[in-house]
């Protein structure tokens, strides 16, 4: 980033967003991984010479067959030889991340990221008394007046396809056991977005049946976020008389 490189995030648990980049990672451990190396030196050679086959001796289908090494140039503009530190503004107080990833606020220890040990973020104060943090141009997080720092991430994406397999009746709510559902444990699905606005509508004490009846209908997604509480009592009751039927409990 400060060289003016912006960084790209594909969604997290979406590999097929850079399908490219996992196939070769796959093909890397493929033929220098399987099984490991016997040491550091004999690993390095293996890699080393996966660098050279996959450059600059095998065809990619992705480039008609030629080599990566055959479209390769040396780029005009080469590395400067110091880089200059971050700047920030009047309004912005500056920090230091240490080694481990944190900075000293307000008297405390506040935990920003090891990724950026050793640079400056700048703090800029909010209305509400927080302070955002900023790293170059990207704005990394808000700590908030309890000094806990909260990270703005990029949004989970949907990790349940558009068309939901049918089950059968039996297979409807209980898997193992459907009080392990109403837990107050998330199901292992993670609902998306729209999940959680939904389910603020409903008390507290709800919100768990509120994800157990999201993980276990075969309604479309769209129309569970908008299901009414008395569906999911319905559900509640439904799940309560199968596990009684099947197991028991």
């Amino acid at each position: 980033m400060k060289l003016g490189v912006e960084p790209r995030f594909i969604p997290p648990a979406a590999p097929q967003h850079n399908g490219r980049h996992e196939r070769m990672h796959r093909t890397l451990k493929d033929e220098t991984a399987k099984s490991p190396a016997s040491d550091r030196m004999e690993q390095q050679a293996r890699f080393d010479a996966f660098r050279r086959s996959y450059n600059e001796e095998r065809p990619h289908e992705a480039l008609e067959q030629t080599t990566p090494a055959s479209h390769w140039s040396r780029p005009g503009r080469l590395l400067p030889e110091r880089i200059d530190e971050p700047w920030y503004d009047a309004d912005h107080e500056v920090r230091r991340v240490r080694s481990e990833g944190s900075i000293k606020w307000r008297g405390e220890t506040v935990f920003i990221g090891e990724a950026l040990a050793g640079e400056l973020v700048g703090l800029a104060e909010l209305e509400d008394g927080g302070h955002i943090v900023r790293f170059i141009g990207r704005d990394l997080g808000v700590i908030d007046p309890a000094l806990r720092f909260h990270r703005f991430a990029p949004p989970r994406a949907r990790l349940r396809s558009a068309v939901e397999t049918q089950r059968k009746p039996e297979e409807q709510f209980c898997q193992g056991c459907c009080r392990s559902k109403l837990s107050g444990e998330l199901p292992v699905v993670q609902p998306p977005s729209a999940a959680f606005t939904a389910a603020l509508a409903f008390p507290k004490s709800m919100r768990p049946v509120y994800f157990a009846f999201r993980a276990a209908t075969t309604l479309p997604i769209s129309l569970i976020d908008v299901a009414p509480a008395s569906a999911i009592a319905a559900f509640t009751a439904s799940a309560t008389s199968s596990c009684e039927s099947c197991c028991g409990r």
